[in-house]
């Protein structure tokens, strides 16, 4: 079985969130735990390292009590023109990585003076959670990370990254996206929304705009969603030359903001 290395680095780092520094007994627990889920050797020491390496990074920074999913400490990352902020009265929720495609369309045998149509995006989405507040500059890489490997195929269930999975993203029609965080292993609710505000990423020739998506009318799980720290997506800039289809990989953070419960 074939893992992506972000695969391991999503898993090695939550897991180490869960327990920031575990005693030796809770660490022969965890180790039995991931090798009786039959993962190869070779990825399996490569998640480890990764995350003994977070817990080394915990030790220095002290972080030997600090809760395993405290978002309470966790700061959405800021565009050079920043978003509007939530709204008052909203808690942050969930925070997943998603990875992957941003859809453009062509005409066929377009020139270059006809530019790539946007027609939606789908990804699949991983809970990181736990790591926004405790490691909030490895949470900041994850979506340059993600970019540059594969999303584990759905019959690999027991890809790391997989064990993570909170749900899928993609579009409703031409301007609704959707977010469906409801998974065979948990259930955080779903969302259809609109598109409210944009601002240009850091690196906006490579990387698609941050955004400030609001619900639509109906009772969902939450209220408004941030695309931010977005990696990749951009499309060609004409269609000349181009398929009449467009897939463009792009990785990013989302946050979700919901009503207190």
């Amino acid at each position: 079985m074939h893992f992506s290395v972000v695969s391991s680095l999503l898993l090695s780092t939550i897991l180490s969130s869960v327990h920031v520094i575990a005693a030796p007994a809770q660490q022969e627990k965890r180790d039995a735990w991931n090798k009786a889920l039959g993962w190869p050797e070779p990825e399996y020491n490569y998640y480890k390292a990764v995350g003994d390496t977070v817990e080394k990074a915990a030790r220095a920074n002290q972080l030997v009590n600090q809760p395993a999913c405290n978002m309470q400490l966790a700061q959405m990352p800021q565009a050079p023109t920043p978003l509007p902020p939530p709204s008052a009265g909203l808690v942050l929720s969930h925070i997943a990585v998603g990875r992957g495609t941003q859809n453009y369309t062509c005409p066929k045998d377009a020139d270059a003076s006809v530019a790539p149509t946007a027609v939606g995006a789908v990804a699949s989405l991983f809970n990181v959670s736990c790591i926004a507040g405790n490691y909030p500059q490895l949470l900041s890489l994850l979506p340059s990370v993600a970019v540059r490997y594969p999303v584990p195929t759905a019959n690999s269930q027991l890809a790391p990254a997989n064990v993570m999975l909170s749900g899928h993203h993609y579009f409703q029609d031409a301007t609704t996206p959707f977010f469906n965080m409801i998974t065979s292993d948990s259930n955080y609710g779903m969302v259809a929304a609109a598109k409210l505000n944009a601002t240009n990423a850091p690196d906006a020739a490579k990387d698609v705009t941050w955004l400030k998506l609001n619900a639509k009318a109906g009772n969902w799980s939450f209220v408004e969603v941030y695309r931010v720290n977005t990696s990749g997506g951009q499309p060609p800039k004409t269609c000349e030359g181009q398929p009449e289809n467009i897939e463009v990989q792009y990785a990013a953070e989302y946050w979700l903001w919901a009503p207190p419960k």
